[in-house]
């Protein structure tokens, strides 16, 4: 009986151990996949908060210098009304940099994008269709009758 099984080839219990073994392989791929792209989210996401920081407390220092030194050469009467309008424009111009920050990261692509994408194709490779069990539709083409 041995004998048997061994000229037809690898038993069921190999096959089953080399289609686990690949499965695992597959999930360790998609993980070390999804690992790499993660990594690389957290440096953009980190050189983009360093040098959000350093423009922020370098364009702070400059407007506080610049309109201390408006303040300190305007004659003494138009002083209040210099700091109220550079007040009113510092805000807007900080309004305007949040608005097109929020713009930039809603255009950016969502976390794990790539891996999503390969993760939905492989389960479409996994799950039976109906298409699939059925002839294509193209391969019976049945002339139409003509119109008389």
């Amino acid at each position: 009986m041995e004998q048997a099984s061994a000229a037809n080839g690898p038993g069921l219990v190999t096959q089953l151990k080399a289609l686990a073994d690949l499965g695992l392989r597959s999930v360790n791929t998609r993980l070390r996949l999804a690992q790499a792209e993660l990594q690389a989210e957290k440096d953009r996401l980190f050189a983009q908060l360093i040098w959000t920081i350093a423009a922020v407390v370098l364009g702070v220092c400059a407007l506080f210098l610049g309109i201390f030194g408006l303040i300190q050469m305007a004659p003494e009467a138009w002083r209040p009304l210099i700091m109220v309008g550079t007040g009113l424009g510092g805000m807007a111009v900080c309004w305007a940099i949040v608005w097109r920050v929020r713009g930039a990261r809603q255009t950016d692509p969502p976390v794990l994008a790539e891996t999503l994408e390969v993760l939905e194709e492989d389960a479409k490779a996994f799950t039976p269709s109906s298409a699939s069990h059925q002839p294509p539709s193209e391969s019976r083409h049945e002339p139409s009758p003509s119109p008389a």
